[in-house]
């Protein structure tokens, strides 16, 4: 169904998806983008945004099922606070930001709304999307990136130019990782001429931790400006102090009073889309184990076995053992069906080591990371076998070029991109 609607200069209305807008007449704002007649933007089913008329305005709006149309009350929409605080940060000479906050509070908005300021101006802006869990411009499990030369709405609309594997959907115990991707992504943008950037994080702010692997982010990549959206009580104390020691100092703007909330079913099905539209015609590719580090294992981060030593642990534990590995401290083993726990508890005694046991098959459908030839990740891939006599992994992924490592995560994938399972350590 369409409707029109003719909003006076100052005039707002608020408009949740799905819907597509199309400007008749008159200047419009949307997430600090000026629109001008011609002009059209697509509000996903998810979204909302607020719609201000700069100058008497006509707006054509095709609305789905489920979308809606209303004026918000007194001060229900921040848009004139977030737009006047971002200019007044761009004004300083603020380059960088990092936007933090609650799940849902409205950081991915906020990370929009700075890059189309930045592009108002005739800037030049990348995103750094550091939302593991609920990635927008790359596949979850991964920090991705994208330039922006053109109004964004929804980071969805950009396809990521880089990915680092984090492996995770979470991150909790991923943060070094998560930190170091951050860090290499924006100082490879200003390498590259690109002073604007914004990095978008993850909703996990309860406890010290969550605020302070952020904080080590923007001291590392030298971020300008936090942002925190949606903070209150204890949660504005926090961020004021990990992050006031900034170029440009810690900032608090409010979430809108009337959002959009995702619940998990739709958070799930937004990473299903995402997985699918980065493995898309997938190809298969035979990895030599020999000869290509795999990282984020446990079985290839020590040395491997020989056959002798593998009929060793054959024989105390009474199943074929098919690998294994040792470190200083810890023996890592894959068998064909798992020992009995008095097996086990003996080759502890006898080689006074930790031991880990993984069972053939452990590895079926595990995302990983593909390493490309010139260090940093091409793809994704999902691992389907691993042939543990001939050390050869098969994996689908659409990266056709050299494989020069891969790393594997603990998310896996069912046929149709849904997870269906979490590894709570190494997959092997």
């Amino acid at each position: 169904m369409k409707v029109v609607i003719e909003l006076d200069t100052e005039e707002l209305v608020r408009v949740s998806g799905p819907a597509k807008l199309h400007i008749v007449k008159g200047k419009v704002i949307v997430l600090g983008a000026i629109l001008m007649p011609g002009d059209e933007v697509m509000v996903h089913g998810t979204r909302s945004y607020a719609v201000k008329c700069v100058d008497k305005c006509s707006i054509e709006v095709d609305i789905g099922d489920g979308a809606s149309i209303e004026r918000p009350q007194a001060k229900e929409e921040p848009l004139d606070s977030w737009i006047s605080k971002v200019d007044e940060l761009l004004d300083s000479g603020c380059r960088s930001f990092i936007v933090v906050g609650p799940v849902d509070a409205g950081k991915t908005s906020i990370a929009a709304l700075i890059a189309n300021r930045v592009i108002y101006r005739g800037g030049r802006v990348a995103i750094v999307d550091a939302d593991v869990g609920q990635a927008d411009i790359g596949p979850p499990a991964c920090v991705s990136s994208a330039t922006v030369d053109k109004y964004v709405f929804w980071l969805r609309e950009l396809y990521a130019e880089k990915i680092r594997f984090i492996g995770s959907i979470v991150p909790q115990r991923f943060e070094k990782r998560i930190v170091g991707a951050v860090v290499d992504l924006v100082w490879e943008y200003r390498k590259e001429g690109i002073d604007h950037v914004v990095v978008d994080t993850d909703g996990w702010i309860s406890g010290a931790s969550a605020l302070e692997y952020k904080a080590e982010m923007a001291r590392y990549a030298d971020i300008d400006a936090a942002i925190c959206i949606g903070c209150e009580g204890i949660l504005v104390d926090m961020f004021k102090s990990y992050f006031n020691a900034l170029k440009c100092g810690a900032h608090l703007l409010a979430s809108p009073k009337v959002k959009r909330t995702r619940d998990r079913d739709v958070r799930r099905l937004l990473r299903s889309e995402a997985y699918k539209r980065y493995l898309g015609q997938l190809h298969e590719r035979i990895v030599e184990l020999k000869t290509t580090p795999v990282l984020g294992t446990c079985l290839f981060s020590g040395r491997l076995f020989g056959a002798d030593e593998l009929k060793e642990l054959t024989a105390i534990l009474g199943v074929r053992v098919v690998a294994a590995s040792e470190t200083n401290d810890t023996i890592n083993i894959v068998v064909e069906q798992y020992p009995r726990q008095q097996a086990i508890d003996e080759l502890i005694s006898k080689k006074a080591k930790h031991v880990y046991v993984r069972v053939v098959g452990d590895e079926v459908n595990v995302l990983a990371g593909i390493i490309g030839p010139n260090g940093k990740e091409e793809a994704i891939g999902i691992v389907k076998e691993i042939d543990y006599t001939n050390m050869k992994m098969k994996i689908v992924t659409p990266y056709q070029g050299e494989i020069k490592a891969v790393i594997l995560g603990v998310i896996k994938l069912s046929d149709d991109m849904v997870e269906s399972g979490r590894v709570q350590k190494c997959v092997i």
